[in-house]
C-alpha cells in the first residue's frame, strides 16, 4: 500500500473515531440529572453503547486528545462560537456535556470545591433532563460541597419552594455580594 493510501486510510479511521466520540458525548444519556452524581462519585467505569465499551482510562485520553488537538489549532475559543462555526468532531467533543462532567469531575477529585451553582451551571448549558423538577436541585447535593445540610432533599415541598430555598443558598454562597444583594438571603 502506498504511503498516500495508508495516510487517507489512517485518516478515514481517525475521523470515523472521532465522529462515534463525538456522538457518545452528545448521547441522551449524558444529559439524565442524574447522571453527573453517578459520574462524579464513581471511582471507576466502563461506558457501553451497543455491543461496544470504552473504559474509564481510554475515554479520557480520548477525550484529552480532543483539547490537545483543539488548543493545537488555536481554536479553543467561546463554545458557542467554536461549536457553530467549525462543525468538527473536535468542537463537537470539547463542547459536549460529557466532556464538561469530566473536567467538573476531574476538579473535585482533585479537591477544589465544586459549588451547586456550577453544577446547576452544567444543567442549565447542557440541556439536561429530570423527570421531577426538585431533581435539578436534589440529584446535586451530594457532589456539591456548599451546601451540606442547607437544603434537605423532601418531594412533599412545593418545587417553587424547593427553587426558592435554592436560589436563597446560591446566593449566599457567592463572593461578590452585589449579584443577590444582602448575603441574608437564606432568610
Amino acid at each position: 500500500m502506498s504511503q498516500k493510501k495508508e495516510a487517507s486510510a489512517i485518516y478515514i479511521r481517525t475521523r470515523k473515531m472521532a465522529m462515534g466520540i463525538a456522538k457518545l458525548c452528545w448521547a441522551s444519556y449524558w444529559r439524565r440529572v442524574w447522571i453527573i452524581q453517578e459520574f462524579v462519585m464513581a471511582n471507576d467505569y466502563v461506558i457501553l453503547c451497543g455491543n461496544y465499551f470504552v473504559k474509564k482510562r481510554r475515554f479520557e485520553e480520548v477525550l484529552e486528545l480532543t483539547v490537545t488537538e483543539l488548543v493545537a489549532r488555536g481554536q479553543a475559543y467561546c463554545s458557542w462560537v467554536g461549536f457553530q462555526e467549525d462543525d468538527h468532531p473536535t468542537h463537537r467533543t470539547f463542547w459536549s456535556p460529557a466532556f464538561e462532567m469530566i473536567k467538573l469531575r476531574e476538579t473535585r477529585l482533585k479537591g477544589v470545591t465544586t459549588t451547586l451553582a456550577e453544577w446547576m451551571r452544567l444543567c442549565v448549558m447542557n440541556d439536561f433532563r429530570a423527570t421531577d423538577p426538585r431533581d435539578y436541585v436534589y440529584a446535586l447535593l451530594g457532589i456539591s460541597n456548599d451546601c451540606t445540610g442547607m437544603i434537605t432533599p423532601d418531594y412533599t415541598k412545593a418545587v417553587k419552594d424547593v427553587f426558592k430555598r435554592t436560589v436563597g443558598v446560591v446566593c449566599y454562597h457567592q463572593k461578590y455580594e452585589d449579584l443577590c444583594g444582602k448575603r441574608d438571603a437564606l432568610t
